[in-house]
């Protein structure tokens, strides 16, 4: 720009050029400048009777930032350095020749005269003399932000503070990028024409500003160039906007830094998939006996034959629906895998290895690309032949086909044998009679968890489990003809909660029965087929015993009764006694400020290496209730790990006993494991669990009979003292040496 308002006196200009010299000199001292470059002058601009200079530095177009300072003339020369300012950087990216130049101006001239008086704004306050494209500009910046312009810029300064300074934007780079698509689990989808790496679009993004897309070719390759400022180019972004067929949108953003020229990612997408755990089902064609399960359906075979070890060949076909053969004969396409299957004995076929035939040579199985682990099947086509009948069974010569196509983003289809061929399981019972070891006493209302098994003792995949409960007369049976299955059926798996009994709930009434419900029959057996695991509950009448577990039974026969007989349970036993472990006495001790008790319980019939907790309260037995100290209860815990069926383990309690003369402290210790009672020892009257503190002054009559003299109490208060300093002595040296 140059001034429009006249000369500067003579003094005024001397001043001006002093303080150039002192500028200079600062900037000098700052940093050395890298090279000088030099201004051309090329005229004016007008608006109105607004004019700025039309100026370029080295050939590229520069601006003025100073309106009321004199116009450098062409040829002067100038140093640069790099500015950082946010608002600079929009006017000059929105401005006159900007990348993207704001739309509103009338004419080059007044967007060049509104970018310089907005420079000017910016470096000196400046108003913008009235000019209407400066007003419309310096609003139309105000909507915008910096995520395409930065904050970087190039300011030029010449060796006269009274020429105005230049300006000018960062030079734009050059980046290259490079998208490269890939599946996540090759295996997967390699070879399969369901899946195409072609097509998928991603979007190149700096901020929410889409700067550009590209598409994925048949390798999965795409790639683009982009202009942009070196500073903006550190913050691109990528994200995929369309994935190609067969594949799932990636939903990863790639944050990248194209400030070298070259962005290059890989997208690992994951492929549609078809979660699938059930092959195929083999039915008995006669009885057309099933049930549905939680997992899906049971094929009971008729007594005699079996279902299991039914072979299937499974072919899997990476083709379109459009290349799926009409006549089913599919020998002249070759399978991308050949899997051959053994149905299990409900005449299921799952899609996992342990279901995979012997003696025939297999494809590896495919997984779900998510977690490597889960069953999963690509889009495609299964193929499944029987090639071995079970025992008893013809061969199926029918050729079954699924189709396994995607559904928006994922494929549900199920794959499925149509052939019906039911049967009907053998059933039988159960029964015991549970009685206390040692004694003929029934025990009623004993919970006992009946849980079905696989033939190698495991739990059954299906997880079945239900619970039998021992009547008055401690018998229990899963007969029909002692209790009706239809009687309440299950009723009592509701009183279990996964770790404890409500008592109040047991019914030794309810039926039992596994399977469908709507296969109930109370003329069978309520136990199919199979082996089962019966594991004893805890509960209030068995409390304080071992709970039996691990019984194991197998249901052959069909109507058998499998009589377990009398099935005992041996007692947990506590025996406890407490002392004052400072005074080494027992039964009587003196009342004081601090006393510590030991209660040492032995146990009978723990469990090796299991853990438990014995769980203490100190109980005053002239009441019957929790001894009180500063109205807290005093109570002690230890965690042990039995380490022999027999054993015994030392509980102290510490407490101000100095208010308790003449008062008896009953102890009272509970056994819990896992967070269930399994004994206790609470005998308000048991001797060895209680102790006496006796009244000093007089002397006090000892549980034995003998009485203390009163001569003996200054001793014995030596001996509380004595032993007090000791320990205190001890702690201190310990401390000490630590």
């Amino acid at each position: 720009m140059q001034r429009s308002r006249g000369r500067v006196s003579a003094a005024l200009l001397a001043v001006l050029l002093a303080a150039v010299s002192i500028a200079a000199s600062f900037s000098a001292a700052l940093t050395a400048e890298a090279a000088e470059y030099t201004v051309e002058n090329s005229g004016y601009a007008y608006e109105g009777s607004t004019r700025v200079g039309r100026f370029s530095v080295n050939g590229k177009a520069a601006f003025c930032c100073d309106h009321e300072k004199f116009t450098p003339p062409t040829g002067t020369k100038a140093s640069a350095s790099v500015g950082k300012s946010a608002d600079v950087a929009k006017v000059l990216y929105y401005g006159y020749g900007g990348p993207e130049q704001w739309s509103g101006f009338a004419d080059s001239s007044s967007a060049l005269v509104a970018t310089s008086l907005a420079l000017d704004h910016y470096f000196n306050n400046g108003n913008g003399d009235g000019s209407a494209s400066y007003s419309a500009f310096m609003d139309f910046l105000s909507t915008k932000d910096a995520t395409m312009s930065g904050t970087s810029y190039i300011i030029y300064k010449t060796g006269r503070a009274s020429y105005q300074r230049l300006i000018a934007r960062t030079p734009d780079i050059s980046v290259s990028v490079s998208v490269t698509k890939e599946s996540v689990e090759k295996t997967f989808t390699d070879g399969n024409v369901c899946y195409s790496l072609a097509g998928a679009q991603y979007g190149i993004y700096v901020g929410s500003r889409l700067l550009t897309t590209v598409t994925t070719d048949e390798d999965g390759k795409a790639s683009a160039e982009i202009t942009l400022n070196k500073e903006v180019a550190g913050k691109i972004t990528i994200r995929e906007l369309k994935p190609s067929e067969g594949y799932v949108l990636d939903e990863k953003e790639y944050v990248c830094d194209g400030t070298s020229g070259k962005v290059s990612i890989t997208s690992k997408e994951p492929p549609v998939k078809n979660p699938v755990r059930m092959l195929l089902y083999k039915y008995d064609s006669e009885t057309e006996k099933k049930a549905d399960a939680e997992d899906g359906k049971i094929y009971i075979p008729q007594k005699g034959g079996s279902l299991e070890g039914a072979v299937f060949r499974a072919d899997f076909f990476g083709i379109r629906h459009d290349e799926m053969p009409d006549d089913k004969d599919y020998s002249s396409l070759k399978p991308l895998r050949t899997w051959y299957f053994s149905s299990d004995k409900d005449g299921r076929i799952e899609f996992k290895k342990s279901f995979l035939a012997s003696g025939y040579d297999q494809s590896e199985l495919f997984t779900d690309p998510d977690d490597g682990e889960s069953s999963a099947l690509p889009l495609g086509v299964v193929v499944i032949k029987e090639v071995k009948a079970p025992e008893g069974y013809l061969v199926n010569d029918d050729v079954y086909v699924s189709e396994i196509r995607a559904e928006g983003t994922s494929a549900e289809t199920d794959v499925y044998q149509v052939s019906e061929i039911p049967e009907q399981i053998n059933r039988g019972d159960l029964r015991f009679c549970k009685i206390e070891e040692g004694s003929n006493h029934r025990m009623a209302g004993i919970p006992f968890m009946i849980t079905s098994l696989q033939e190698d003792g495991s739990d059954a995949e299906d997880g079945e489990s239900h619970i039998l409960v021992t009547d008055e007369n401690g018998y229990a049976s899963t007969s029909s003809a002692d209790n009706a299955h239809s009687c309440r059926t299950n009723a009592n798996d509701d009183a279990w909660d996964g770790s404890s009994i409500d008592d109040d709930a047991l019914d030794a009434a309810a039926g039992i029965w596994f399977g469908e419900g709507s296969a109930l029959n109370d003329e069978r057996g309520a136990l199919p087929y199979g082996r089962y695991r019966i594991d004893e509950l805890p509960c209030r009448n068995n409390e304080g015993y071992k709970l039996l577990k691990g019984i194991e039974i197998k249901v052959s026969r069909d109507s058998s009764l499998i009589e377990l007989g009398t099935l005992t349970n041996s007692k947990v036993k506590l025996k406890t006694s407490v002392w004052d472990s400072e005074l080494n006495r027992e039964h009587v001790t003196l009342p004081r400020k601090a006393v510590t008790l030991t209660d040492r319980v032995e146990y009978q019939g723990l469990e090796k290496g299991e853990k438990y907790t014995l769980e203490g309260v100190l109980m005053d037995k002239s009441t019957g209730k929790e001894l009180l100290v500063n109205g807290r209860k005093v109570t002690s815990t230890k965690e042990f790990t039995a380490e022999a069926e027999n054993g015994k383990i030392d509980v102290e309690f510490t407490f101000d006993a100095s208010a308790f003369e003449d008062c008896r402290i009953v102890v009272f210790e509970t056994l819990v494991k896992g967070g269930l009672v399994i004994a206790r020892h609470e005998d308000i009257n048991d001797t060895d669990q209680t102790i006496r503190f006796l009244r000093p002054e007089t002397g006090s009559a000892v549980s034995t009979g003998d009485r203390i003299p009163a001569a003996m109490l200054p001793a014995l208060t030596l001996m509380t003292v004595s032993a007090v300093i000791a320990v205190a002595v001890l702690y201190r040296r310990k401390h000490t040496q630590m």
